[in-house]
């Protein structure tokens, strides 16, 4: 069986790279938590996907401590 595997879409990947950025200017070290609380949430997805709601064909996980969501879908046969 093939283990899950999570890719971000290359908008949303530069997009979390610049808040990342955004952060770690406004707060040394702030942009590395933003970074850890990203991973944190994607293992999350990854161990199970279905536990957030579906809306859609996507679902939303929201972060916490910051003001963003990762949105996903799941994608058999990858």
């Amino acid at each position: 069986m093939a283990s899950k595997r999570l890719r971000f879409n290359p908008m949303a990947e530069a997009e979390l790279q610049d808040a990342a950025a955004w952060y770690e200017e406004r707060s040394p070290g702030l942009g590395l938590r933003f970074v850890l609380a990203i991973r944190k949430k994607s293992d999350e997805i990854l161990e199970a996907p279905e536990r957030w709601p579906l809306a859609a064909d996507s679902r939303r996980v929201l972060l916490g401590r910051f003001p963003y969501a990762l949105v996903y879908r799941e994608i058999s046969g990858e």
